[in-house]
């Protein structure tokens, strides 16, 4: 299953960063997924595992975050963003973070450039997701019942996360019509607000895995499992933190140079994905996808530089020599 699912990801890899990528250096994404170590040990053939479509469903969820970002949402793609969103968390809710970043994208353009295009693809896009987990939590209870609080499955924890997004990417429509610096606050403070407001209502997704049984029984179950560790020596991190971090101070010398707001942002996420990767090596996919992702830009702009380093020839140098 891993086997057909990890092209699947690099496919979605390749599709999510289209946009700004020469299409001759794609190729180079996929096969970045298919020979990163921290990927590939996943994938491995007879290793079914959620990590690898877990992936895919980052990728897009991120091509659909960029696009509508950068203007580029087609019809529908609003939809599709939240459901695929909403089908991450369904999947596995360590996705969770990495949803939450990908919508982060495009609020942050709109506070930058707000127009009724991008608030209206917001909206779209958070009633999408809700609508999504509600479903799912229609068909998918927990076991214990629609009321129980599990923060490993979709419960009522997800669907408070759902009820806040959809609150938030509703409120842009509203915010549209406030003026400038009245927008710029509220748009900071709605998010913050109702995401605080989440969390104090299950303060357990703090704690992640912890959260789920005492230290004592938490250190029993996961203490022996490597991919539950933190990286603990220099081989370890290069085998799984090195690639992402070349990715995000990529990103943050792309987003000095380019005085991007929305670099920066996604270096600021960057250096997020690297510091989960270090304290679990289960995290350590994403950063590496990110790489992935970020190497067939890399290798554009290296090729465009060393192409300018070829000057054209001296006018004497295409002159026979009379002396010879």
């Amino acid at each position: 299953m891993s086997c057909t699912i990890t092209p699947s990801s690099g496919a979605a890899l390749c599709w999510a960063i289209a946009p700004v990528a020469k299409r001759r250096w794609l190729w180079l994404g996929a096969a970045a997924v298919a020979l990163s170590p921290a990927i590939a040990s996943y994938g491995m053939p007879g290793e079914v595992h959620h990590h690898v479509p877990m992936l895919a469903v980052i990728a897009m969820v991120a091509g659909y975050a960029l696009r509508g970002a950068l203007g580029l949402v087609r019809k529908g793609g609003s939809v599709a963003m939240g459901a695929w969103a909403a089908i991450g968390i369904w999947l596995t809710p360590e996705a969770m973070p990495f949803t939450l970043m990908a919508f982060g994208g495009p609020w942050l353009a709109w506070l930058l450039q707000p127009n009724a295009v991008l608030s209206r693809t917001i909206a779209k896009t958070a009633a999408a997701f809700g609508l999504a987990i509600l479903a799912a939590f229609a068909v998918d209870p927990p076991s214990t019942g629609y009321g129980s609080i599990e923060i490993d499955r979709i419960s009522l924890v997800y669907v408070g996360l759902a009820i806040v997004v959809a609150i938030i990417g509703c409120a842009s429509i509203v915010l549209d019509r406030f003026v400038a610096r009245g927008r710029l606050i509220a748009g900071i403070a709605l998010p913050a607000t109702c995401i605080i407001a989440w969390l104090v209502c299950f303060p357990a997704v703090l704690r992640g895995p912890d959260g789920l049984m005492s230290a004592h029984d938490t250190k029993a179950m996961f203490g022996a499992i490597v991919e539950m560790a933190p990286v603990h020596n220099g081989a370890e991190a290069i085998e799984y933190l090195l690639s992402g971090t070349i990715a995000a101070l990529a990103l943050v010398w792309y987003s000095f140079e380019r005085r991007s707001l929305l670099l920066g942002y996604t270096a600021l996420c960057a250096c997020v994905l690297v510091a989960l990767a270090a304290g679990h090596v289960r995290f350590a996919a994403v950063p590496a996808a990110l790489a992935a992702a970020i190497l067939p830009i890399l290798i554009a702009r290296f090729s465009s530089a060393v192409a300018g380093w070829s000057e054209p020839a001296s006018p004497y140098s295409r002159q026979p020599c009379s002396r010879c």
